[in-house]
């Protein structure tokens, strides 16, 4: 089953490629990442250094030699591989992870504990893109809710304008 490609290759927190959505026994049995080792995970090797140069996105658009760096960091056979196996390689390896969680971000090496977020909850969800889509439909519908034939048209001139398909 091929999901979205707004959910990417893993549709799921626990890092259960999209794949095997319909594995329940491998979905049952996956012990979904605490923040502490989806941190390490993403900034275990040399993705430290570019997120401290503000690159939020490390994994982000590598080179073929950037990958096998990464790899290689994370000793994982890159020998006779394309471009794509290693692209492919380094996002099983992460489990769809592409940065570490959003709060740990300006301390990526501090455990949960320094920073007092021991148990906060990562969703499961993607609430930005939601609410986008939310105020997108509202902005769309409002002109059609409006008596004044001025402000309609002044309001649909905004929708036509502020939302980009």
């Amino acid at each position: 089953m091929q999901l979205d490609n707004n959910w990417g290759n893993f549709s799921r927190l626990c890092g259960i490629p999209a794949v095997e959505d319909g594995n329940y026994v491998r979905c049952y049995y996956m012990k979904p990442l605490s923040l502490d080792e989806r941190c390490q995970l993403a900034t275990s090797t040399t993705s430290i250094r570019k997120l401290k140069q503000g690159i939020l996105s490390p994994f982000q658009n590598l080179k073929k030699a950037d990958l096998v760096k990464e790899l290689k960091a994370r000793n994982i056979e890159t020998t006779d591989k394309d471009r794509k196996q290693l692209q492919e390689d380094l996002t099983q390896l992460l489990h769809g992870i592409s940065r570490p969680p959003a709060l740990m971000i300006p301390e990526p090496h501090l455990p949960t504990e320094n920073i007092n977020i021991p148990s906060y909850e990562i969703l499961c969800t993607e609430p930005l893109h939601d609410l986008t889509n939310v105020i997108q439909n509202i902005i769309a519908e409002l002109p059609y809710h409006i008596q004044d034939k001025e402000a309609q048209k002044e309001f649909q001139n905004f929708s036509q304008t502020t939302i980009v398909a």
